[in-house]
């Protein structure tokens, strides 16, 4: 019979979930690349409505999902259409492409979907 000490199980219990650790890491949803004051040609951007950050602007970088859970009284789509959705289901403000609108600076935004 096979014996297999408890040192050894341990640290393959370790190994796995390091290893499972680094791909959820690798896995996470994209982020703005830049924080500025103008929204670049060819980006989606949307304008903080208050706090540290107001008047400030977050340019996102590629298309999918990006989490941003603040308020947002701007929304700007130099390139491709996007949509901001805020804590309801049923709420949500959508950017045509080239196009530019004001936001509910008043709710909090959770995330953004930009369409590519």
């Amino acid at each position: 019979m096979l014996r297999i000490s408890k040192k050894a199980i341990a640290s393959t219990a370790a190994a796995v979930t390091l290893t499972v650790t680094g791909i959820l890491a690798s896995a996470t949803p994209a982020t703005a690349d830049i924080m500025s004051d103008y929204c670049p040609y060819g980006r989606a951007c949307i304008t903080f409505a208050q706090g540290v950050y107001a008047n400030k602007v977050w340019v996102f970088e590629g298309c999918g999902y990006h989490p941003v859970n603040d308020k947002f009284k701007f929304a700007q789509a130099h390139g491709n259409p996007f949509t901001i959705f805020y804590g309801s289901p049923d709420k949500w403000d959508h950017v045509e492409a080239r196009q530019g609108r004001r936001l509910d600076g008043l709710s909090i935004a959770t995330y953004v979907e930009i369409y590519c």
